[in-house]
């Protein structure tokens, strides 16, 4: 009846949010940056009308969150992070700072200790499922196609030497941690995210997008011989939550 979600400010977690909102009845419980819960919700529903997501019906089932993956207790109250521990029934970690360039250290307090504080949502009253979003670059450095099973031990010699990875990388060992002690945690990985299927909306900071936009005002391409693995952000968000 209760779920958590973050980054519902972003690309694929608003994707997400309206599948929530699609296929369950659940109130959906936003994370949000804010000064206010009402600054919070229109954040959120700027957010989905520039995807041409918003539906009007949905205010009343979003509830906004007001905090931040990188501090303690998720910039919550004790009292009021303890609360919501209570009415929260699962959770899905979508969140985090996206960065090709920046290093480890930068990113770390909100993509290792937004995971370690969302999971000590999921851990605090009862336990709760989990669902992970991580990446599928924290794999570049293994033989394609990647052999062994979901449940193999990551390598961290094989792990690409980019901050933003090497964060997502971390994240998913604590929650493989996590799992090993009881908590009932699903990994989704996900890889390169493009437009929608319905309406094309992209996000124009992403990789692919950056590429195409260069291109166009360039007028030129780059010579490359290798495949992109692309997936509509629609097709991901109905994968997740069905």
């Amino acid at each position: 009846q209760s779920i958590f979600l973050t980054g519902a400010t972003g690309f694929v977690a608003a994707y997400i949010l309206v599948e929530l909102l699609e296929q369950t009845t659940a109130r959906i419980f936003a994370l949000v940056r804010a000064e206010s819960r009402e600054h919070g919700m229109e954040r959120i529903r700027k957010n989905l009308q520039h995807y041409m997501l918003w539906r009007d019906s949905y205010e009343d089932r979003i509830v906004p969150v007001d905090g931040d993956l990188k501090f303690p207790l998720l910039g919550l109250s004790p009292e009021y992070f303890y609360e919501l521990a209570k009415t929260i029934d699962s959770i899905y970690h979508i969140g985090s700072k996206l960065s090709y360039i920046a290093p480890y250290e930068f990113l770390k307090a909100a993509n290792v200790g937004g995971t370690q504080e969302t999971l000590r949502l999921a851990t605090t009253a009862k336990a709760k499922p989990y669902h992970f979003v991580s990446s599928l670059g924290i794999l570049l450095g293994y033989r394609t196609p990647v052999g062994g099973g979901e449940d193999d031990e990551l390598d961290a010699e094989k792990c690409p030497d980019v901050g933003y990875f090497r964060s997502k990388y971390v994240a998913e060992r604590v929650v493989r941690k996590a799992r090993d002690r009881g908590i009932p945690v699903t990994i989704h990985r996900i890889g390169l995210i493009v437009g929608d299927t319905h309406n094309g909306c992209s996000n124009e900071d992403d990789f692919v997008a950056r590429i195409l936009l260069g291109c166009i005002q360039a007028g030129y391409g780059p010579h490359i011989t290798n495949s992109m693995d692309m997936t509509p952000v629609d097709y991901v968000a109905k994968a997740i939550v069905h």
